[in-house]
């Protein structure tokens, strides 16, 4: 289950990403809305995960 949440984050990473650069390369496009539900959904992830890592028994964490 991390593995994929970890996916999921480095998707919504390059997502981010690519919406800045599109801000950047055109200013006029609005990508304000879609960069703070990105950064939303990117902290849940982040959260999820660090929960996850803190049930895992000790032997088996990273």
């Amino acid at each position: 289950m991390i593995n994929k949440l970890k996916i999921v984050e480095e998707e919504l990473d390059e997502s981010l990403f690519w919406l800045e650069l599109i801000h950047n390369r055109f200013p006029d496009i609005e990508t304000k809305k879609e960069s703070i539900e990105n950064n939303v959904l990117l902290s849940i992830i982040v959260k999820s995960i660090k929960t996850l890592k803190s049930k895992l028994p000790v032997n088996l964490k990273s």
